[in-house]
């Protein structure tokens, strides 16, 4: 004997749950998996499980959690997307306005030797803009060319270290020396190592121990190590008369009188 339910169209349910549904017609437990047709629609093959109750044949939907998200997911990401893509520009309080680089840059370019040096700087550290030693270089040139005691360092290190610029000890020595006898104590350091180790110049002991000594009075730690190596090198009336040099060059880093 056929079923009640045996001549009638079988009909469908979604379940929601995550668990094996129960048929809902019917209650049974008797639950198979089935297969998913043409008919059944594209949506239900890529978000539903498809079930049949062995007693009722009702089919049954069950949802795919992780496939539905997945989806979801992408539509959002689109949505958003598309958002940013159409929405208006914001209007902030001074726009328009340039950037604090565009207006050092245009300092710089009006002959602004400290707004040359903060330029370079940029471009050397990648600070604010693409890092580029050779417009650094470029832009230490001008400021250095205005008589600058650190721009003239500055440059002379870039000559002496070839970054962004032809390596070229020679130019670097005249630069840094430069530096060196205005008063600028990393210059002056400098300057007695290529004294010392004969860099861009003839190699001269007595001057390597003058210039550690004046930036060893101006508080550079390693340039009085150096100047301490040396000493020991010269002669005692050579080391006199370089002192005397030094006082001759930089008076104030002479001893002063007790009070």
């Amino acid at each position: 004997m056929l079923p009640a339910h045996a001549g009638q169209a079988r009909s469908e349910r979604h379940f929601l749950s995550t668990k094996m549904p129960i048929c809902p017609a019917c209650h049974s437990r008797k639950i198979r998996k089935s297969s998913w047709h043409p008919g059944d629609g594209y949506a239900r093959l890529l978000f539903f499980h498809a079930y049949r109750c062995r007693d009722c044949q009702e089919k049954i939907w069950r949802v795919r959690p992780l496939k539905a998200a997945v989806p979801a997911a992408m539509l959002t990401l689109v949505a958003l997307l598309a958002w940013q893509l159409v929405r208006p520009p914001k209007h902030h309080a001074g726009a328009g306005a340039p950037s604090a680089f565009a207006t050092l840059l245009a300092r710089a370019q009006a002959g602004d030797a400290a707004a040359q040096l903060d330029v370079a700087a940029r471009y050397r550290e990648g600070d604010g803009v693409i890092q580029n030693d050779r417009l650094a270089s470029q832009w230490l040139a001008k400021a250095a060319a205005r008589g600058g005691a650190q721009a003239e360092f500055e440059y002379g290190r870039a000559l002496l270290n070839g970054r962004g610029v032809v390596q070229d000890y020679r130019a670097a020595f005249q630069w840094i020396s430069k530096a060196a006898h205005q008063g600028y104590a990393p210059a002056q350091y400098q300057l007695g190592q290529m004294y010392q180790f004969g860099t861009g110049t003839a190699m001269n002991k007595a001057q390597a121990y003058l210039w550690y000594n004046v930036a060893a009075a101006q508080g550079v730690e390693q340039a009085a190590k150096s100047r301490d190596g040396v000493v020991w090198q010269l002669p005692a009336d050579q080391v006199q008369a370089m002192q005397a040099e030094a006082l001759k060059l930089f008076p104030a880093a002479g001893a002063q009188p007790a009070k």
